[in-house]
């Protein structure tokens, strides 16, 4: 989620993982807040057209990359926006 822009989180040094005195391992990567295009991930998926679409999509073309799934629910969401302003 990081990588993709979605989130902040703390960085967590060597792939977010820390080892205690006691060889105890801790997670130390966390998360602190969503970031605007998170949110606009977010929104594009609560649409209850866009969402079912979506997924309808990844499956068929077997893409379920976080980025992919993200690009298709932009544009899904902006071609839903479209049509209900009458703009398409």
């Amino acid at each position: 989620l990081t990588d993709d822009g979605l989130i902040v989180a703390t960085d967590g040094g060597d792939n977010g993982i820390e080892y205690t005195s006691d060889r105890d391992c801790v997670v130390s990567a966390v998360p602190l807040r969503m970031t605007s295009a998170g949110h606009k991930f977010i929104d594009a998926l609560r649409n209850e057209e866009v969402w079912p679409r979506v997924q309808a999509l990844a499956k068929q073309s077997g893409m379920s990359s976080l980025a992919s799934l993200q690009t298709m629910a932009f544009a899904m969401l902006q071609a839903w926006i479209a049509s209900k302003a009458g703009l398409s």
